[in-house]
Order: structure tokens, then sequence, then C-alpha cells
């Protein structure tokens, strides 16, 4: 309404509908739903059952109905779209320690720097924020899946279909003249109504007219131009049609379009391939140009190393003959040195023993009796130890055999025991088991349960010994048989022959 009002549009046929009861039901003052849960969050005690009974007690209007049956938390609003059944279970709770918007202001300019200060980060919410509702399309959160009933649903809650409503009670669409131009830039040229050095509304308003729009579907502003429903309606139909008689030369005009321009990527690529192509070429050109290059280089290092090791060796082979005849020389010079040394030591060796041989023969007489005195010691020293020793080995010998007798006879010994015992053990074996079984029979016999039952053991003693006794009875009979047989087969036998 401002706006048409600063345009200067007459807007006299638009009826509005008038939502100031509904709103006076949340924001009345000390009457409304805002002013009892802000009432309720400043006291100690309050909560969301107080809250909600304060709002059925005191709000008096047409649009605040309290529901049937338990109403201690829920209320009803009827707005312009639909009547919603509020919840208050947590009206209070989550409201409570919210500071309001007033004292976090008088906070932020008050006197005192410390709590000035302790309130200069906190934002005072703005109230004007505008906030946009997604309309889910389904409830299983699938693409291309469109719920009808959901979906309407959501688009009345919202009052998207009352919104829209009202604009088409009024001018659809509003633009200003440029925008205008600018979105219908096709028809303009197409009725040639945009003319050279003409100002956006004249070409606008030539437009409207060559289309035939009724007056009465649009009005013009003093920078917007404002179109009712029917009147955009018959630019859209326009159009259309101009789009549909345009579309064999749009048609054309893409495929020439789309043709020369993969005409000229393709001659941009051809060009690119061949600039390639000759670089590749220059590249494998160089490449074999070095590689050729690098082989001559190594076929040159190879014959330089090889007359280098060349001149190395005859070099090693004569520094080695100078070696050879310098060690000779040196060697020659050495030999005659210690010859001469040789045969200087003894000529004076001798010259020394003629002179000692009168002075000390007597000493050397007394040295040469004690060397023979220390070597008879020694030689008698040596046939003792060897004396000894075969003694020692003697004992060892004597004992070893002494050691080996005991043991031989150790040995038999305890054979001849172990031997006895048997003997012994089997002789008198036989007799422990029958005075065993004897004294095992007379415990049994002597017991409760052999008392109890002598009677039927003593049957079945008796019937053991006839079975015995038949059993012995039967083995004579057959062996008497066998014996008669046997000697009527071999007279027989004596009878043939």
């Amino acid at each position: 309404k401002a706006e048409y009002e600063a345009e200067g549009i007459d807007h006299s046929m638009i009826v509005y509908s008038d939502n100031a009861s509904v709103l006076e039901v949340f924001d009345k003052p000390k009457a409304g739903i805002f002013a009892f849960l802000e009432e309720q969050c400043l006291l100690q005690t309050g909560t969301s059952e107080s809250f909600t009974a304060a709002c059925h007690k005191n709000i008096k209007n047409p649009n605040y109905e309290t529901p049937k049956g338990d109403a201690r938390l829920t209320f009803r609003v009827l707005h312009t779209a639909a009547p919603v059944l509020y919840t208050t279970t947590e009206f209070v709770p989550k409201n409570k320690m919210r500071l309001p918007n007033e004292l976090i202001a008088a906070f932020k300019e008050a006197s005192n720097s410390a709590l000035k200060k302790a309130f200069a980060a906190v934002e005072v919410p703005d109230s004007k924020n505008m906030k946009g509702k997604c309309i889910k399309p389904n409830q299983v959160k699938k693409p291309r899946v469109f719920e009808t009933e959901n979906t309407l649903g959501q688009l009345i809650s919202l009052s998207v279909l009352e919104a829209v409503a009202i604009i088409h009670k009024g001018f659809a669409y509003r633009a200003s003249f440029a925008d205008f131009v600018a979105d219908n830039n096709i028809l303009l040229k197409v009725l040639g109504a945009k003319l050279e050095g003409g100002d956006d509304k004249t070409a606008t308003l030539t437009m409207l007219e060559r289309l035939g729009v009724p007056k009465e579907e649009y009005q013009m502003g003093s920078s917007k131009i404002f179109l009712r429903k029917k009147g955009w309606l018959v630019i859209d139909q326009y159009f259309r049609s101009a789009m549909a008689n345009l579309k064999p030369l749009i048609v054309n005009l893409q495929s020439i379009y789309r043709a020369a321009k993969a005409r000229t990527l393709y001659l941009q690529f051809a060009s690119r391939v061949v600039r390639l192509q000759s670089l590749m070429r220059r590249y494998q050109i160089r490449k074999d140009q070095f590689k050729k290059i690098e082989l001559l280089r190594t076929f040159l290092g190879a014959v330089a190393t090889m007359k280098l090791c060349l001149f190395q060796q005859r070099r090693t082979l004569a520094a080695i003959q100078i070696q050879k005849m310098y060690r000779g020389c040196r060697a020659r010079k050495q030999t005659a040195a210690i010859i001469r040394k040789a045969k200087m030591g003894k000529l004076m060796r001798e010259t020394r023993k003629i002179t000692l041989a009168g002075v000390s023969g007597l000493r050397w007489r007394r040295v040469a009796h004690h060397r023979k005195e220390q070597k008879a010691a020694a030689v008698i020293q040596g046939l003792y130890k060897i004396i000894k020793a075969k003694r020692i080995l003697n004992d060892l010998k004597r004992e070893k055999k002494e050691n080996e007798a005991a043991v031989k006879i150790q040995t038999l010994w305890r054979g001849y025991v172990a031997r006895l015992r048997l003997a012994l053990m089997k002789y008198l074996t036989p007799y422990a088991i029958v005075i065993q079984r004897h004294w095992r029979g007379y415990r049994v016999r002597r017991s409760p349960f052999y008392t109890k039952h002598a009677t039927l053991f003593e049957t079945v003693r008796k019937g053991i010994r006839e079975d015995q006794s038949r059993l012995l009875l039967q083995s004579a009979a057959r062996t008497f048989l066998v014996l008669h047989r046997l000697q009527h087969v071999t007279q027989a036998a004596y009878t043939m022959q």
C-alpha cells in the first residue's frame, strides 16, 4: 500500500483482509500472549501451566479459543489461513533465562563502566529479521516425489496461498521501467517499440499499446510499471506465440552458431595438434643428436682411457725395472760391506783368543769341570725321575686290576643273591597263594553276607564240583576212546604190512 501511494497508483479497487484481531491475540499490551509469557518468566514460581491459565482467563478475543478436554497446556489461535493448536509445555522454561531486549539496551548504555563493559559483546536481537520457510514435497526424502496433501497443507499453514490471492487482487507484476525493458527486450524488438534515444517509460507504454493490453490492467507510476494478472497474461501469451514463430529461425541460428563454434574449436585443435607434432619431431631429432653426441663422447673417452692405461702400464714396467736395478746395486754394496765386516770380526776374535789363552787358561778349566758336573747331575736326575714315574705307573696298573677284580666279585655276588631270592620267591609263591586263598575264603565265609546266603553258596559250590567231576570223567572217556581207536588203527596197519 505504501509503495502504491509513493508511485501515485490508484489502489481503491483492491480490498485488503485485516488480521489486526489475530495480532492482538499475541501482541496486545498487558492482555496478549507475549505479555503473559513475559510476566511468568519474570516470576520465580512461573510455570507453563500458570501461563496457559492466565491466557485462558484474560484473553477475550474471537480468534482465541480454549480447546475442549484437558486444556492446561494447550490453546488454539484462529489464524487467517487456518486454526493452529499450540502446546505450551516448554514456553516458560525456554524463555525464562533470557533477558528482555529493553533491559539489555539499558545495560549497554549504562553509566557504570563495569556493567557497560560486561554487556558490550551482547547483541540486541533484531525484531525485523525475516526467515524463509522451506516446503518439503515428501516425507521419504527422495527427489521428484510430491505428496499433494502434505504440500498443500504446508502452503495453507504458511499462508502462501493467501499471499498469492492478495497479490492477484492487486497488481501481480511490479518492476522498474529499466527491468521491464530488460525482461522483454525480444518483444520490444519484434514490435519495434524500442526507439533510438527513447526512454524506458516511453518504450514500455508503446509496447503495451501495440499489444492491446487494456488500460485498466496496468498503471504507470513515476519509476515503475504495475500490471494486473490479465495484463501480464496477455504479454506472456504474445511472448509465447512470438517465440513459437521465431523457433525455426532460432534453431537455424543455433545450428549455424554451433557449427561455427565447432569449426573454430576444430581449427584451434588442429593448429595445436600440428604445433605439438612439430615440437615432438624437434624433440625427437634433438634427442637423437644428443644420443649420437653422447656415444661419440663415450667412444673418445674409451680411446683416451685405453691410451692412458697403456702409458701407465709402460710407465709401471719402467719403474719396476729401475727399482730392480737399484735394489740389485744396493744389495751388492751391502753384501760387500757385510763380508768386510765379517772378515774383520773373525780376525779380531782370533786375536782375542790368542791374547786370552795364556792369561785365563786355569779359569777355562774350572768352567769346563763345572759344566761336566752339571751335566752328570742332570743325567742322574733324569734317570731318577724315570724310575719314579715307572713305579707310579706300576702302582696305578695294580690298583686298576684290584678294582676290576673287586667289581667282578661284587657282580657275581649280587647275581648269586638275586638268583637265590628269585628261586626262594618261586618256591614260596605257591604256598603264599594257597595261604592267601584260604585266608580270603575264611574271611568271606565269616562275613555276614556269606552267612546270610550260605545255602546258596553251598549249592553253587556243589554244582561247580559236580561240573568239574563230569568234565574229568568226560576227558578220561575221550582219552580212552582215542587210545582204543589208535590201537585198532595201529594193528590194522601192522596187518596190512
